[in-house]
């Protein structure tokens, strides 16, 4: 599966790639459903084959519905996109067994939404399934096609694409922070303690934070992401030791933002550290918390994952080099030159993902006396 990184290269690709490319293209950037985390998009007018070829390049398939919420986000996302009325190819057929529908993700066929009197089948070549358009006068419902470019009225048929995320535990794309050329994820509601594995997991830490700017642009771009309010946990805690905090980074303790009267350890067991939401009295400002995953009024604690873009190196046996880098970062590249003078350019390597330490890896023979290395993210 690709990552969205690498789904969002192959997209602008193909958004900048000639007009005569035989494929479908795309009509939508990726959005993100927030019920279950995925992304879709929207390709333009195509049959149902060639839309689902299109789909795989992203590492993706026409779009699976498991329930009502599901079809109703797709239909309202997509249906009248742009402001045109499209009708919607989806993941479902039955090109196998005729009216044995299957989806393509090959997931269980548990939930549908058949028009009336559909499928049918109609000449005994209708095997691709689309939702209807918004002002259809079956909104949204089904329907088996052939595969065809648009309805008998003229309106086009578009693929929706679904994209199930490398890291389901990650709800947002990297993003730079251009104070420090760090990057940051925000995950999915968990405690501390799983957050930090997680973030492990991907090659970081939960977040330190070194100063106001970078207080101010973790709470601005995490606190309310996706409209909602959230507690951002980061990488100090005192663990260890009460009230002896420490980043988990290894960093010294330079700049703190403590609320009014925290830390506190109330019931001594208050360990881990966390940035207030937006909405909260004190906006922004720490306090310690217990290893949980909401505070008393409900709110979620999601983690703050720092990605620190570092290149380590290592001497092989066979006098070779071995470089590595964060897993979150796969569109990264490592780059050398024999002299400054000279432009960097891509080194020959063989990509490997160590999973246990969130890292790729890669071995280089060192062929020449002396040589300048860079990742360039």
């Amino acid at each position: 599966m690709l990552s969205r990184l690498e789904r969002i290269l192959v997209l602008a690709t193909l958004l900048l790639a000639p007009q005569a490319i035989a494929l479908p293209v795309p009509l939508s950037p990726l959005i993100l459903n927030t019920n279950n985390n995925h992304e879709y998009l929207l390709l333009k007018n195509a049959v149902w084959t060639d839309s689902e070829a299109e789909a795989a390049l992203m590492g993706g398939n026409l779009a699976t519905v498991r329930n009502q919420a599901e079809q109703d986000w797709i239909l309202n996302t997509f249906g009248s996109y742009g402001g045109n009325q499209h009708l919607l190819w989806i993941g479902l057929n039955d090109t196998n067994v005729a009216f044995d529908f299957t989806w393509l993700s090959g997931e269980p066929f548990t939930y549908s939404n058949w028009a009336a009197g559909e499928p049918n089948n109609a000449g005994g070549v209708e095997r691709y399934v689309a939702m209807y358009y918004p002002n259809f006068n079956q909104p949204g419902k089904w329907n088996d096609w052939t595969n065809r470019l648009h309805d008998p009225s003229g309106l086009p048929l578009n693929g929706v694409v679904e994209v199930i995320p490398a890291f389901p535990f990650v709800l947002t794309a990297l993003m730079l922070n251009p104070g420090n050329n760090h990057y940051y994820l925000l995950l999915t509601n968990a405690n501390w303690t799983e957050s930090e594995a997680l973030a492990e997991s991907v090659g970081g830490h939960l977040a330190t934070v070194r100063d106001q700017a970078e207080q101010d642009w973790i709470f601005n771009t995490f606190g309310s992401y996706g409209g909602q309010q959230r507690l951002l946990w980061v990488g100090l805690n005192d663990a260890a030791q009460a009230f002896d905090f420490t980043w988990v980074s290894g960093e010294p303790l330079t700049y703190t933002n403590r609320a009014s009267g925290e830390p506190n350890n109330t019931g001594g067991i208050e360990r881990y550290v966390v940035i207030y939401y937006p909405n909260f009295n004190q906006p922004g400002s720490w306090n310690d918390w217990s290893d949980r995953t909401a505070d008393p009024i409900g709110l979620p604690f999601n983690g703050v994952v720092e990605i620190i873009p570092r290149l380590a190196v290592s001497r092989q046996n066979g006098a070779g080099l071995q470089f590595s880098w964060p897993i979150a970062m796969p569109n990264a590249v490592l780059e050398g030159t024999t002299n400054l003078s000279v432009p960097f350019s891509p080194v020959s390597y063989t990509l490997l993902t160590n999973a246990a330490a969130g890292t790729f890896s890669v071995a280089t023979p060192a062929s020449v006396p002396q040589m300048f290395f860079r990742l360039r993210p």
